[in-house]
């Protein structure tokens, strides 16, 4: 399996926790709830895992949510939302994922949100997660301080940073963060995940989310008053 570095992975590695377990097997489902007028814009798809209060959505509509149902469980599980606006140059959607999605569910969920927020090889990806500071590995021996942004972005997107700010060996993306990202590669569509490592009571990044973002409909949206993000532990590593 390669990484995002182009290496490859020998297959005994697998690339997992060692923790991993048998996962019970589960359905994944889409539930419209309402829908965009119809427009030739192009549609632009921001993705904000385990952070969603980072992002202001209360004039955006909700066109539907991700369901999860096991199948020893009578009750399904909401894992998400998608919100949708239009603005001047483009439609916008807001996925908000709160929950967790474990690495056997993460292409059938990024598939339900490409599907139903309309994406093309015209449109962009923008992916938010917050990651707790203990899986933040450097090569030095310094302190490492939080909260820490991270950038990673296919080739396409051609952003010119700081080398600082973008994610290096040994660092990894993982499940929906990762699906996102090789669907992009795959697809030729500009992408840019942004990670925010973060002790527990860290806010997300948002200010230097803001000064390093260029687009002016994506900066509106962030809410610069949150003081805490909601991290939630996860064991589904993947590399790309």
């Amino acid at each position: 399996m390669a990484t995002f570095f182009g290496e490859i992975l020998p297959v005994v590695s697998r690339a997992i926790d060692e923790d991993e377990f048998v996962e019970a097997s589960s359905d994944i489902y889409w539930k419209k709830t309402s829908s965009l007028a119809e427009n030739d814009l192009k549609s632009d798809v921001l993705v904000f895992i385990k952070c969603s209060n980072i992002v202001k959505k209360s004039d955006f509509v909700e066109v539907g949510e991700i369901c999860q149902k096991y199948s020893d469980e009578e009750e399904e599980k909401c894992v998400g939302k998608i919100y949708a606006k239009t603005f001047t140059s483009a439609n916008i959607f807001i996925a908000i994922i709160d929950e967790y999605v474990s690495i056997n569910n993460a292409w059938e969920v990024k598939d339900i949100i490409v599907e139903n927020c309309n994406m093309t090889a015209s449109s962009e990806i923008s992916v938010f997660e917050v990651v707790p500071k203990s899986e933040y590995k450097q090569n030095g021996s310094g302190e490492v301080v939080t909260p820490l942004l991270k950038v990673i972005a296919t080739p396409s997107k051609n952003m010119r940073l700081d080398n600082g700010i973008f994610l290096h060996q040994p660092n990894m993306i993982k499940s929906l963060s990762a699906a996102f990202f090789i669907y992009s590669k795959l697809n030729s569509i500009n992408c840019a995940v942004y990670l925010s490592y973060n002790n527990a009571h860290d806010m997300f990044d948002v200010k230097t989310l803001s000064r390093i973002l260029k687009d002016v409909d994506i900066t509106s949206l962030l809410n610069a008053d949150i003081t805490s993000a909601n991290l939630q532990s996860s064991h589904n590593s993947l590399y790309v």
